[in-house]
């Protein structure tokens, strides 16, 4: 939200609903709603606290696009009672339909595991089918709901997730990032992302379990690092699991390489974009840059699955500083084509043509 809404504002006043402790202080947002969020998500719809925050968003700003991921079907509903030229889009991250299966996760406590990949698939349809235009966030995922919807080449726009530019020279240095978190001197290869997410948890799972002692017998000497709230500590000598990282640029900055191995989730993953916005190489599963059209040898090293290639690739790259340098250069211009301003153009146009 925070780069595409800056771009919007450039334009438009904006105005935020969103989950109370999750504000972030952003002067080119108008005004910030909350609402108390309950423990599934995907029942934002029938949250009496979001019915409540949102009729009373509508009724303040009387706003021209509702914008969301979820609660669309309240969110179209309460448009037409309290604000009837509103129009509704709704911002799909995946396709629920085919993300739903990730809710069998044994990490998940038992009403999710029951209700989710019963009710996911139907919300979806039913959001579809309530908002006035979809947004996906790859061709690939609006392919997917026109299939699956009967969506009209005119009903669904691609909005690509952005790239940012950053300088390093206002970050932390990288000798303090290390001493910071007790990193060492080994090349650290970076994943991050949040562990109440499952296939991010699986992929944590994955290093600790398969790709870092499968690189220590390689003798590369790899110190992977894990960030993000709630991901699994495997006690791995060489892995160590940071938890929230308040300076994730910094961190991302000290490390030479990004491990990704994704093995399942739709959706383009947001942490790619992180890792091309900083120019770090990256050895990645095919899941994982699922709907980015980088190129395996030159943005990324990209591998059918996380097996024994993909462990050799990250120990050869993490321990190869010549050929990290020259796909940062790569990295960099790549990235640099597909910073968020392109996305909220292409956002701005179809805002433009519901109005």
């Amino acid at each position: 939200m925070k780069h595409l809404s800056y771009e919007l504002s450039r334009t438009w006043n904006v105005y935020a609903l969103v989950p109370a402790g999750t504000t972030t202080t952003l002067p080119w947002i108008d005004t910030v709603f909350t609402y108390d969020q309950w423990s599934l998500p995907f029942l934002t719809d029938l949250n009496p606290s979001f019915i409540r925050n949102l009729r009373q968003a509508l009724s303040e700003t009387d706003p021209d696009i509702v914008h969301t991921s979820k609660g669309v079907w309240m969110s179209a509903l309460l448009s037409r009672l309290v604000s009837p030229s509103t129009k509704v889009v709704y911002a799909a991250q995946n396709v629920e339909a085919d993300h739903a299966r990730d809710f069998a996760s044994d990490d998940l406590p038992i009403h999710k595991k029951i209700l989710g990949p019963r009710l996911i698939p139907f919300l979806e349809r039913l959001s579809v089918r309530c908002a006035d235009h979809v947004t996906t966030v790859s061709e690939k995922d609006a392919d997917t709901f026109r299939e699956l919807y009967g969506l009209g080449r005119d009903s669904i726009t691609p909005i690509p997730t952005g790239t940012r530019s950053v300088d390093h020279t206002e970050l932390d240095p990288q000798e303090i990032v290390r001493e910071r978190f007790d990193l060492g001197t080994n090349p650290i290869a970076v994943f991050h992302g949040t562990g109440t997410h499952p296939p991010n948890r699986e992929a944590a799972r994955l290093i600790c379990e398969t790709v870092a002692p499968a690189a220590a017998v390689r003798g590369g000497d790899v110190h992977f690092v894990i960030a993000g709230k709630g991901m699994p500590d495997c006690g791995h000598p060489l892995v160590s699991t940071l938890g929230f990282v308040e300076d994730l640029d910094s961190l991302l900055h000290a490390a030479d390489i990004a491990v990704v191995p994704i093995r399942h989730g739709g959706g383009t993953k947001t942490k790619i974009y992180d890792y091309l916005s900083h120019g770090l190489p990256m050895v990645t599963s095919k899941k994982g840059v699922e709907g980015i059209d980088v190129k395996s040898g030159t943005h990324a090293i990209v591998l059918d699955d996380v097996d024994e290639r993909f462990v050799d690739e990250v120990a050869t790259l993490a321990t190869n500083p010549d050929r990290r340098m020259l796909m940062q250069e790569s990295i960099l211009s790549f990235a640099s084509a597909r910073d968020w301003s392109t996305s909220a153009e292409l956002l701005k146009t179809v805002y433009t043509c519901l109005r």
